[in-house]
């Protein structure tokens, strides 16, 4: 996808579409802004344009010098509970750049507020 002044609107739809679609699930990190670039064939800086409008229109927050989680939850609300609990129970630790770095609650507790209030616990 390579243009002379690329847009991030293609990538940000992408996106969308994957976020939607569950491939990727409520509270992941997506690929980073080079992995992502590099994929689509942009400039980071068309990257984090497309991830600045996602994150204004739900589908993921950023967490700075962190990353880009999802923020949007895919599945009824149970399967919404048991995922972001299994992730929890699986990724305490995760490997960022092949070094293992504890997850930070402040990048697990949107995802835990957003699946208990889809599973009908809180309002």
């Amino acid at each position: 996808m390579t243009l002379e002044n690329p847009s991030f609107k293609p990538i940000a739809s992408d996106l969308a579409r994957r976020i939607d679609a569950g491939e990727f699930a409520l509270g992941e990190r997506l690929p980073s802004r080079w992995e992502l670039a590099e994929k689509y064939g942009v400039p980071t800086s068309v990257v984090q344009r497309a991830t600045i409008f996602l994150e204004a229109n739900g589908y993921v927050r950023g967490v700075k010098g962190k990353g880009v989680y999802v923020n949007r939850a895919v599945g009824t609300p149970e399967e919404v509970v048991e995922g972001v609990l299994v992730r929890l129970a699986v990724s305490k630790w995760d490997e960022v750049d092949g070094a293992v770095v504890e997850v930070y609650p402040d990048v697990v507790a949107g995802p835990i507020v957003e699946a208990l209030r889809l599973a009908g616990f809180i309002a």
